[in-house]
């Protein structure tokens, strides 16, 4: 050694410190899927006791955020893997969260095969729960026949738009969007929370 000396910041960090610098690392090297975040934040909760706004603000989110993740863990694990393989989106998923297992299975089959938005998802569970023997075959119908009215040179733009959207969700950011026809065009009108 040539006896120079190197300056260094020497930090001693707990358990706690130690295990959500952890997580922070994963997030900045190789992004979790929403449910391994999900259960990682319910495992510092668990260990260490804490509230989930002592959790969000510790790791810079907002209450809000943290709860939405952990959300994803009251789903059947069948949807959990739809999620994690893409099938669904975290959004798509936590729509279901008011159906038991068996209804959660059937209504993911059908937001999958007709590939319906989040808003259309909220209203088929909102239609099952409302009348469970028929929602599924009328909503299926009626969205077939909107789709058919949607002219063909749209549907990517659209789906860009959408995924966007759950881009934009992901972060923590609150989003609302409707979709309609009027006049022969096609309109998405988007509201930003600002919380």
């Amino acid at each position: 050694m040539n006896g120079k000396k190197i300056p260094a910041i020497v930090d001693e960090f707990d358990d706690f410190q130690s295990a959500t610098l952890s997580i922070i690392g994963n997030f900045q090297t190789e992004p979790l899927n929403p449910i391994e975040e999900a259960k990682s934040y319910q495992r510092l909760l668990d260990k260490y006791d804490l509230t989930q706004i002592k959790l969000a603000n510790y790791l810079g989110k907002t209450q809000s955020y943290i709860s939405a993740k952990l959300s994803l863990l009251r789903v059947s694990l069948e949807i959990q893997d739809y999620v994690i393989s893409q099938k669904l989106t975290q959004n798509h998923a936590r729509t279901l969260l008011s159906l038991d297992e068996s209804q959660q299975k059937q209504l993911a089959q059908t937001i999958m095969e007709d590939n319906l938005t989040v808003e259309q998802s909220r209203q088929l569970v909102k239609d099952f729960l409302d009348h469970p023997q028929q929602a599924t075959n009328l909503y299926s119908k009626a969205k077939k026949n909107v789709q058919l009215k949607t002219a063909r040179n749209l549907k990517v733009p659209i789906n860009t738009i959408k995924k966007t959207i759950n881009l934009v969700e992901q972060t923590g950011t609150k989003v609302r969007y409707e979709e309609f026809e009027d006049s022969g065009n096609y309109k998405i009108v988007i509201e930003l929370d600002k919380g």
